[in-house]
């Protein structure tokens, strides 16, 4: 088994843009796979590249839904070698604060910097 897809770094708020107005640039290099585990039951792994540096990424619902607008497609094959926007913002989960990261559509970015205009 190729275990090389375990050792990367996963995505975190820390190298991910804070400003949906101008996210953080990823490019989805896997078409990913389905994964289960205590913590996140079922979920789909990518890997991305962020600045040279690959990364594996668990995208939420919201984000994979995005994702498929924003690219046309809901088969995650046809979204290797396109480029995604990320940012990360506070949410409460589990009735705790905590960052979490969202892939942005070209419309959530429009609509963001015109509803806070300046503010963000």
């Amino acid at each position: 088994m190729d275990m090389s897809k375990y050792a990367k770094e996963w995505v975190n708020p820390e190298n991910i843009s804070a400003d949906a107005t101008k996210p953080t640039i990823a490019k989805i290099t896997s078409a990913g796979e389905q994964q289960e585990d205590e913590q996140y039951g079922k979920s789909v792994a990518f890997t991305v590249e962020i600045e040279g540096r690959e990364f594996s990424y668990r995208p939420n619902k919201t984000s994979i839904r995005i994702i498929g607008k924003k690219l046309g497609s809901m088969d995650s094959a046809i979204w290797v070698g396109k480029e995604i926007g990320l940012y990360s913002i506070q949410q409460i989960v589990n009735g705790k604060t905590k960052k979490a990261i969202f892939a942005v559509s070209q419309y959530l970015k429009h609509f963001l910097s015109r509803f806070f205009g300046g503010f963000i």
